[in-house]
C-alpha cells in the first residue's frame, strides 16, 4: 500500500470519482457548511407538502430547489453549502476534496441573462 497517495482534485478525476463518503443530513433551520466538496446530494421529501431544498454559492446568494411532497432529487454538482428544511433528508455524497481546495462561483459567474 503507497503512503503517497495524490491528492483528490481538480487535476485527479479518478480520485474525485473513487473517493467519497456519504453524509446523512435531517432536516432543519440550520445551514450546512461542509468541510470536504460534495458531489451530489440526493433530497427526499419525507413529510409534508412541497419543499425547497436551498443552495448557496460564493457570495452565499440562496438558490432554492423545490422538491415535490414524496419524490426524491438528486443533485449532482460540486456543493459546499446547502439547507432543508425540517419534513426533508439528505444523503450526501461526500468527496476527498477539502473545502479550501474549491472555490465555488457565484451565480453571476456562471451566467447572464
Amino acid at each position: 500500500m503507497s503512503l503517497h497517495w495524490p491528492k483528490a482534485g481538480v487535476n485527479h478525476v479518478g480520485e474525485f470519482q473513487a473517493s467519497g463518503h456519504t453524509f446523512v443530513v435531517t432536516g432543519s433551520a440550520n445551514i450546512i457548511k461542509l468541510k470536504y466538496v460534495a458531489s451530489s446530494i440526493t433530497m427526499s421529501v419525507v413529510s409534508g407538502s412541497d419543499l425547497d431544498a436551498t443552495f448557496y454559492d460564493s457570495s452565499h446568494t440562496a438558490m432554492p430547489f423545490t422538491v415535490p411532497s414524496g419524490t426524491t432529487a438528486r443533485f449532482k454538482g460540486k456543493f459546499l453549502t446547502f439547507n432543508i428544511p425540517v419534513g426533508m433528508d439528505a444523503l450526501v455524497e461526500i468527496t476527498n476534496i477539502p473545502s479550501g481546495s474549491y472555490l465555488i462561483p457565484s451565480g453571476s459567474q456562471i451566467h447572464s441573462i
